[in-house]
């Protein structure tokens, strides 16, 4: 049985963990099919990507009985990526905005999931943890975005902990764009959604590249690679019609 399903609706592309008794716990064909869904052009209209398990759980992390069943010398491959850490590099990686809609559990390598989204939206039934520890693992590749969230301390006591965190705590921690209601999550990604379909889509994937530009390099040459991403958009027709627009915009008393 498919465990995500993809939707084209809303301005947005929904990738939805469907495997409610378990979860949505996350084994490999799924994170196959996520990796799919992120790299093929999404509908017309479709501006941006939402993560999202529904009103009960968000996702479990990674599907523990398919991980024993895998043989160790199979579990990285020559590159030395999992396909779980394949697919976290190409979320972030995506030039499109991408929003994680949190509801109940967000485990492990759902909790990764969402730390290379743009947006994370919780709700207060949403229960943090990493536990890699817990079962002998470390934690590897795209955490070390932790410590830019929430900083060095905090992450070392969750990643060494593996102890269990509300989503109050994670918004005060600031890890969150937005603290809702239960069962709002997804309502609640709806407006960036909106947003992000009426911004210039070259615009919103050239701020992507600067990001990771800025995540990456050392800082005098990731000022020099953002400085000629603005140079090549700056340049663009899209863009002049944009500064023009806005002008306008501005020229008639309407907020920008």
């Amino acid at each position: 049985m498919a465990g995500v399903r993809v939707e084209d609706n809303d301005g947005a592309r929904w990738i939805r963990f469907d495997r409610p008794e378990k979860r949505n716990a996350l084994r490999i064909e799924d994170v196959e099919s996520i990796r799919a869904a992120v790299n093929q052009a999404p509908g017309e209209g479709c501006s941006s990507i939402v993560f999202t398990g529904g009103v009960r759980d968000f996702s479990a992390g990674a599907d523990v009985s398919g991980f024993r069943a895998t043989p160790a010398d199979s579990a990285l491959d020559v590159s030395g990526d999992s396909p779980g850490q394949r697919m976290l590099q190409e979320v972030r990686t995506c030039q499109l905005p991408t929003i994680a809609a949190i509801e109940g559990y967000c485990v492990g390598l759902a909790m990764d999931l969402t730390a290379v989204c743009d947006i994370r939206v919780a709700s207060r039934s949403a229960r943090f943890s990493m536990p890699e520890v817990k079962i002998g693992l470390p934690v590897i590749g795209e955490a070390s975005l932790f410590e830019r969230y929430i900083g060095l301390t905090r992450a070392k006591e969750m990643l060494l902990t593996g102890r269990w965190y509300s989503a109050e705590q994670m918004a005060d921690w600031g890890y969150l764009n937005q603290l809702t209601d239960i069962g709002e999550a997804e309502k609640t990604a709806q407006p960036y959604v909106d947003e992000f379909r009426r911004l210039p889509a070259r615009t919103l994937a050239a701020q992507k590249r600067i990001f990771e530009a800025w995540l990456q390099l050392p800082q005098r040459e990731a000022s020099r690679v953002s400085i000629l991403e603005y140079a090549v958009t700056t340049a663009h027709p899209e863009t002049r019609r944009w500064v023009e627009q806005y002008k306008t915009t501005r020229s008639n008393g309407s907020k920008a």
